[in-house]
């Protein structure tokens, strides 16, 4: 699910390094359509903004455009043009979905190839991801995939998987515990993990540098927190003087 956010944002540093993108590229270098609620945001909207959560939209404002609906990624983000904003560009966080359509539709713009087969040729194979797919249409045929289910007035019920595929740059991907441990000696790796390198350590510290800082309330201090805020694809605080890279995610039913 979100964890797709991370995924999405070591896409866009390897297109970085590669010189098709770089993270401060207006959007509007790569979807000349982009538009938001304010004609100096729509312009002035970079690629890393897309990636930390300070678009100045609301929490989670827009997700009623993609679920359950039958438009497309860019149709998505094209109707993000109607919504309102709740603070100042860049002045607060404000957790989005929508940003991170926008971001997979950069990497296909900018790499020539949709955002599902980019990820899976540029590092779920490398990886050895072989149980790992970016829609739920890649399920069909396999054995053992585990079923959705919901707390029905105290009966727990399975339900259909959920099809998210106009949002899967900011949470399609559908994985396994030990493909997902593949993923994790990546990034503790700085990029490289099964004798491969797929991104540069300078691009691992680009994504877990704060961009949009969060409250560190009182009481977290006094357990050995003592800042926390987001990078690109990442939620990052420190712990008892340690780096903490952490994402949450959550599907239907999972």
């Amino acid at each position: 699910a979100s964890n797709t956010k991370a995924f999405t944002s070591a896409s866009l540093a390897m297109l970085a390094e590669e010189g098709r993108v770089a993270w401060d590229d207006r959007v509007r270098d790569h979807l000349p359509w982009f538009q938001l609620y304010d004609p100096y945001v729509s312009q002035e909207m970079r690629v890393r903004d897309l990636l930390c959560h300070r678009s100045g939209l609301g929490t989670f404002s827009g997700d009623l455009l993609w679920y359950g609906t039958g438009y497309s990624a860019r149709e998505v983000v094209e109707r993000a043009r109607h919504l309102p904003p709740v603070a100042p560009f860049r002045a607060s966080y404000g957790y989005q979905n929508l940003m991170f359509i926008a971001a997979g539709e950069v990497i296909a713009a900018a790499s020539g190839k949709p955002w599902g087969q980019f990820v899976k040729e540029r590092i779920l194979l490398p990886l050895g991801m072989e149980r790992t797919v970016v829609s739920v249409s890649d399920l069909v045929g396999r054995d053992n995939v585990a079923t959705p289910h919901k707390n029905d007035r105290g009966e727990v019920l399975p339900i259909e998987w959920y099809n998210w595929d106009a949002m899967a740059a900011a949470g399609g991907i559908i994985s396994s515990a030990s493909d997902m441990a593949r993923w994790l000696r990546l990034q503790l790796g700085r990029g490289e993990a099964e004798g491969r390198r797929l991104f540069s350590e300078a691009s691992s510290q680009e994504m877990w540098t704060v961009h949009t800082p969060q409250p560190a309330p009182a009481a977290s201090w006094r357990t050995g927190t003592h800042f926390r805020g987001y990078g690109l694809g990442w939620a990052l605080n420190d712990y008892q003087g340690r780096l903490v890279a952490s994402h949450g995610g959550g599907y239907d039913g999972m």
